[in-house]
């Protein structure tokens, strides 16, 4: 793992991530309030659908985080980036032809805000709490591939919860790489973890070789995972990098 850099480079993947309080207080509105400037008008109006100001505040910091970053890779200014959404609402840039083909996604959760970036492939970035709420045994019969229910409950009690995370996050990351949302199948494909691996069902129009994925606890609460397109035997290389909040304000 390298240390971030100013140009990217055709075999990097970037991620960048920031720390944030989860909590609902006061605290987080005069951090919103030195976000929204930095946003669109369609932007601002996004965000004020939420109903919690932390909600309000993790959708704004994404925004300034790939701005900022992308301006680090790209000849616009932090203000000059356009997004718009597909048909599954995945965030795309926008621009003129000729413009770097920098592609990047977006993941927030409870405390944490994250960003990765990709020069002409597809990638996908999702990060959760280790103590993820719910029924993750049920989920994982409900919608994983057998392959994964297995691996998950060979496991001792105690480390399940953390190996469903492992595998939430990692097909979250494909699946937003894909940018076809949750309309893909989950139980069509199967995560392996050490190393973190993909396999597809037979008549699944997709290839294991194709993918670079990538997993990490960068607190003791939050697993993030990225997956990112790339050819058979290509080498890709991550540059991981927290970033302080008061940098983005």
């Amino acid at each position: 793992m390298r240390a971030m850099r100013d140009r990217l480079a055709s075999d990097d993947v970037v991620v960048r991530y920031v720390s944030v309080g989860d909590d609902d207080g006061e605290g987080g509105e005069p951090a919103l309030a030195r976000m929204l400037p930095q946003l669109t008008t369609g932007e601002r109006d996004h965000a004020a659908r939420f109903r919690f100001t932390r909600d309000r505040l993790a959708f704004a910091l994404g925004r300034v985080l790939v701005r900022r970053t992308l301006s680090q890779f790209g000849t616009a200014p932090t203000g000059g980036w356009q997004f718009a959404s597909n048909a599954y609402g995945k965030p795309e840039l926008t621009g003129s032809p000729g413009a770097p083909p920098l592609r990047f996604n977006i993941s927030h959760c409870a405390g944490m805000v994250t960003a990765g970036f990709a020069l002409g492939r597809d990638i996908g970035v999702d990060v959760e709490p280790v103590a993820r709420s719910g029924a993750g045994a049920e989920i994982a019969r409900t919608c994983f591939a057998a392959a994964e229910i297995r691996e998950i409950e060979s496991r001792p009690e105690r480390q399940r919860q953390l190996a469903f995370v492992s595998i939430w996050t990692l097909k979250e990351a494909y699946v937003k790489a894909m940018g076809m949302g949750l309309s893909m199948p989950l139980a069509d494909f199967a995560i392996g973890l050490d190393p973190p691996a993909i396999a597809f069902s037979p008549g699944v129009a997709d290839h294991d070789s194709g993918w670079f994925l990538w997993q990490d606890q960068p607190t003791a609460g939050h697993c993030l995972a990225v997956a990112a397109r790339r050819r058979p035997g290509e080498e890709l290389r991550m540059c991981v990098r927290e970033v302080a909040l008061d940098v983005l304000l």
